[in-house]
């Protein structure tokens, strides 16, 4: 296999990371879960591909139906909004996350949080902020603003 210098290396991860949420995800998975070994087969290349689909305007509706564990909420809450906010072009796009208990809404919040200021795709984050009185996240990109809850 042909290894590619660096540089060139970063450019086209970049690249893919821009043009497919399943790349992009594939890429932010060591930074959510960096001992954890990252399984991928077609169930989760059956939700980017849904979400990219959203992405694209094809789907307005999407609801997801898959057995606990499949990595549901890191995409759909996690790592599809940050991907929106940066590599998709979208930062002004907004998400209202929910979830059957508080805690769990709050963890997938600062996944998201942490997702995004680490954006394997290398578009940094500038200024990430809590806002204490309720949770909320609020993240600056490049003067441009996402919020998340």
């Amino acid at each position: 296999m042909l290894k590619l210098p660096k540089d060139i290396q970063a450019t086209l991860d970049r690249e893919l990371c821009h043009r497919s949420f399943a790349k992009f995800a594939q890429k932010a998975w060591h930074v959510l879960e960096p001992t954890a070994e990252l399984k991928w087969g077609w169930a989760l290349d059956a939700i980017c591909e849904h979400l990219q689909a959203v992405h694209d305007g094809l789907i307005r509706r999407l609801l997801i139906n898959v057995p606990p564990g499949m990595m549901k909420s890191l995409l759909t809450s996690v790592m599809f909004p940050a991907w929106e906010w940066g590599a998709g072009g979208v930062p002004s796009m907004r998400f209202l996350s929910t979830s059957h208990k508080e805690a769990l809404a709050m963890r997938d919040n600062i996944k998201c949080q942490i997702t995004a200021q680490n954006d394997p795709r290398s578009i940094i984050f500038r200024e990430s902020l809590h806002d204490d009185d309720n949770g909320a996240v609020f993240v600056v990109h490049a003067g441009r603003q996402g919020f998340g809850k």
